[in-house]
């Protein structure tokens, strides 16, 4: 069964650092960081890229679990 780890927390609150370690822990883990997304959006000048990174955020979440990841 696919397990679902949701990190919410305040900046420099270590989320990063459990991701990180989740990653170690579970070979079969995939990450999906929505800073991360918005970043790349940002850099190829893509208008609301807020609202894409949340859309493509959800999608990469939902594939992940449909692969049974």
């Amino acid at each position: 069964m696919a397990k679902v780890y949701w990190l919410k927390g305040l900046p420099a609150s270590g989320k990063s650092t459990v991701s990180q370690q989740l990653l170690l822990d579970d070979p079969d883990a995939i990450r999906v960081n929505k800073d991360s997304i918005r970043a790349i959006l940002k850099s190829l000048d893509i208008q609301k890229g807020k609202q894409v990174a949340t859309d493509l955020f959800y999608d990469m979440v939902f594939l992940g679990l449909r692969k049974n990841r």
